[in-house]
């Protein structure tokens, strides 16, 4: 079932595990692959407390989290865009580990983008 699933569901449901690990080992949990936003009727819609999101917050299931700030991802070192399938919103953003993900090619630049 685990392989049926999207690259973004497959995070989410790694957020679970961690999360279920974390609270017995009362540390952080190593992953927070969450939907901060998902497209209901063409416009997108914040994902906690949602209408689309209420099935999964009815049985407490980390589908749903918040949103970070461009300044508030700078403080982490890795970022993993697993991507909805839409346009980029901001594509020349800079990421500070761009060029490792570059490298390994799992982090592709759009060509707008290209130096």
């Amino acid at each position: 079932m685990y392989d049926d699933l999207v690259p973004r569901w497959q995070g989410v449901l790694h957020t679970a595990e961690a999360e279920i690990e974390a609270n017995k080992t009362r540390s952080l949990p190593w992953a927070n692959i969450k939907f901060s936003h998902y497209m209901e009727n063409g416009h997108k819609t914040v994902a906690v407390g949602s209408k689309g999101f209420e099935k999964w917050e009815e049985i407490n299931f980390p589908a749903a989290g918040e949103s970070m700030s461009s300044k508030e991802q700078a403080q982490y070192k890795y970022h993993i865009d697993l991507g909805g399938g839409g346009e980029y919103e901001q594509p020349c953003v800079e990421l500070i580990s761009h060029d490792i993900f570059t490298d390994i090619g799992f982090y592709t630049v759009p060509s707008s983008c290209a130096k």
